[in-house]
């Protein structure tokens, strides 16, 4: 079961950066009234909220993937 949820979690990461991304430029548009300035500022504030969120999902998500990797390898390849 938690190989399951891991590679949710992996594949659900992805969206919530997609979300955002998207959810801050919305953001932006709305609160400038469509002006390109808002595009911007509203892309990179979504662009780094992804970056420090999903940053740190992914880095869990990988050093559970090294573990498992180094569990395998020290049980000899029986699991």
């Amino acid at each position: 079961m938690n190989k399951v949820l891991a590679s949710a979690l992996s594949f659900l990461n992805g969206l919530l950066a997609f979300g955002l991304v998207m959810g801050g430029t919305i953001a932006g548009a709305y609160f400038y009234e469509g002006r390109p300035k808002g595009l911007i500022l509203g892309y990179l504030a979504g662009s780094f909220a992804a970056v420090v969120v999903c940053g740190f999902l992914a880095l869990i998500i990988e050093i559970r993937n090294e573990l498992v990797l180094i569990r395998t390898s020290l049980s000899g390849g029986r699991d």
